[in-house]
């Protein structure tokens, strides 16, 4: 966990390093792994604690950890004015699981999108397939009332 500063400071918690695709580019090891949800909780109370009003849960994929409706739900009852999820989208995509994030209070989705290409995007993410899930993903999204913003990742 971190406290991001800014024009308003952010707390930002990764939940851990697994994810779904495979970028060149990132500085992740995949075999970092996770971290255990009594953590992960501890570090959002924390942030609290310590002033933070605006949290991104961020990893890897933060989507594959099971317990991620209950972070944010957490989040939300400790007052946080604004939950951020960084994601891929690609889970988003199963039927009810846009709704459920909204549900608990996610607030808005950070969704990496690495071009507009699907060819190019496969390429990069090393996952076949993974550009049309994250697209089916973002419109699950929209449909359930969380705004998407888009992370357009560079790379040469």
């Amino acid at each position: 966990r971190q406290v991001v500063w800014g024009t308003v400071a952010q707390g930002l918690v990764r939940v851990g390093f697994g994810c779904n695709q495979d970028c060149g580019m990132c500085w992740q090891d995949r075999d970092w792994g996770r971290f255990p949800p009594s953590q992960v909780l501890r570090w959002i109370e924390d942030l609290r604690a310590a002033g933070v009003r605006r949290l991104i849960i961020s990893g890897g994929e933060p989507m594959l950890d099971a317990s991620l409706d209950s972070y944010i739900r957490r989040a939300v009852e400790l007052g946080f004015k604004e939950v951020t999820l960084e994601t891929n989208a690609i889970q988003c995509a199963k039927p009810g699981l846009a709704e459920r994030l909204r549900d608990a209070g996610l607030s808005l989705a950070f969704v990496s999108m690495h071009s507009a290409d699907p060819e190019v995007s496969d390429r990069i993410t090393r996952a076949p397939g993974t550009h049309a899930r994250t697209v089916r993903g973002v419109h699950a999204l929209i449909q359930a009332g969380v705004p998407v913003k888009f992370n357009a990742v560079m790379s040469g």
